[in-house]
């Protein structure tokens, strides 16, 4: 299987930080590779990091460089594919999985990103047994079912076989 980068870039948000590590542990997608960048904070989020989740990178700007931190966390990352996450945020589980399957079925794919939902319709979901998509209907299943994701492919400006890793990295960077 492909190495999976996940890059998080953290600034004072070591409750929603460590709920996501957690989540990522959880995920039956191997191998990760979890590159954790933090932006300056002054809320204990390094020594939980280091102490909590030493199979963690970190990579301590020492600063607030922004959404700009993302590209020391790209220049570290190895694996074949990133994951970008904010650190209030976490996949599902078994979207790095899916998101894997699209990229290998279609090589024209440069981009995926998943569909965003709350943190309270998350719990719903967990709360009804984590219900398919094909075990709901209409709205319910729009609230309910596990987020799914969503493709760019035509607008895609990555050349044919191109990795969107080293296209950012090129041009440099976000």
């Amino acid at each position: 299987m492909e190495l999976v980068s996940v890059v998080i870039l953290n600034w004072n948000r070591r409750n929603d930080l460590k709920e996501g590590l957690t989540r990522l542990r959880e995920q039956p997608y191997r191998p990760l590779e979890i590159i954790v960048v933090d932006n300056g904070s002054t809320d204990d989020s390094v020594a939980m990091v280091r102490a909590e989740f030493p199979e963690v990178r970190l990579i301590e700007t020492g600063k607030n460089l922004g959404v700009e931190g993302y590209n020391a966390g790209f220049r570290q990352a190895r694996g074949e594919y990133v994951l970008i996450l904010d650190d209030d945020s976490f996949p599902a589980y078994d979207a790095i999985t899916r998101m894997v399957s699209r990229f290998q079925a279609d090589p024209r794919l440069g981009v995926v990103a998943f569909d965003v939902r709350s943190y309270d319709q998350f719990v719903q979901w967990e709360q009804q047994g984590r219900p398919e998509r094909s075990e709901t209907s209409g709205e319910k299943a729009q609230a309910l079912a596990e987020p799914d994701y969503y493709m760019s492919l035509s607008k895609n400006p990555l050349k044919r076989g191109q990795k969107a890793r080293r296209f950012y990295m090129e041009i440099g960077g976000i």
